[in-house]
């Protein structure tokens, strides 16, 4: 399949968009729309943790994407480290981790829960199931899940 313009540069702009995606990739795609904007993936593979969780690599735009058998394959979880992610027209990495969380409470999101691990710490936010993670104080990742409407259903836009 071949790319569009969109995926020739990875520089394109990465907004943030939580409950919904990042950039052009939205929750509940599925694999044949994510593979229009970024052609195949570098790399497929089950997780090894969750065998409904089917992942696609890609490298040259630095994300990983997870797709969920067990609803119809639907694109439900985003990792990045794309250096044109960006939130609210800010670029994002790089950004000491404060700074970052100012961005997001400007948005509502003013809750976070702290997980710190030897070479790095993570800061979520379980409403729109959104990831920070830091190292040196800085962002140096995102990841989003599609967030829950309860315990067990997926909010999908």
């Amino acid at each position: 399949m071949v790319k569009d313009s969109y995926s020739e540069t990875n520089t394109q702009k990465m907004e943030v968009k939580p409950g919904i995606g990042i950039g052009l990739v939205k929750f509940g795609m599925d694999k044949e729309e994510v593979e229009f904007l970024f052609g195949e993936p570098s790399e497929t593979q089950i997780d090894q943790e969750d065998e409904n969780k089917e992942i696609w690599i890609f490298n040259d735009e630095k994300m990983r994407l997870s797709f969920y058998p067990d609803e119809d394959y639907k694109l439900g979880y985003i990792e990045t480290s794309n250096p044109a992610l960006e939130f609210n027209g800010k670029k994002l990495l790089g950004l000491k981790i404060e700074e970052v969380k100012h961005e997001f409470v400007n948005r509502r999101i003013e809750s976070w829960e702290q997980d710190k691990y030897p070479s790095f710490s993570v800061e979520f936010n379980e409403d729109y199931y959104l990831s920070l993670h830091q190292s040196y104080g800085e962002l140096t990742e995102i990841h989003m899940g599609v967030p829950f409407k309860n315990d067990d259903e997926y909010q999908w836009p």
